[in-house]
């Protein structure tokens, strides 16, 4: 939690819009003992397009398609699961185009 003026500032940037949960980093978090960590559980999302590749399962990145660079796409910091056809993960940490 990081207090701002007697507010939590994490959850009111989230509630307002201007700031994301990243729930894969939510069981590793520092603040994980805190009363409020937004991590409770990730939104119920619908499934993706059947065409989306699987090894972006956060993003809808089509599959066939051209090899993209992360120049190429909008998403950045993107969860990537092997094989990874477009190697937007680089140094092999699980999130690309960081």
């Amino acid at each position: 939690m990081v207090p701002c003026g007697g507010t939590n500032a994490n959850a009111a940037l989230i509630a307002s819009g201007h700031a994301d949960t990243h729930f894969p980093f939510c069981s590793g978090s520092e603040f994980g003992g805190e009363a409020w960590t937004g991590c409770s559980s990730p939104p119920q999302q619908p499934p993706p397009p059947e065409n989306c590749d699987p090894s972006y399962p956060d993003v809808c990145i089509p599959s066939p398609s051209p090899d993209l660079d992360c120049s190429d796409i909008s998403f950045r910091n993107v969860q990537v699961l092997a094989p990874d056809p477009h190697r937007f993960d680089g140094d092999g940490d699980g999130i690309g185009c960081e």
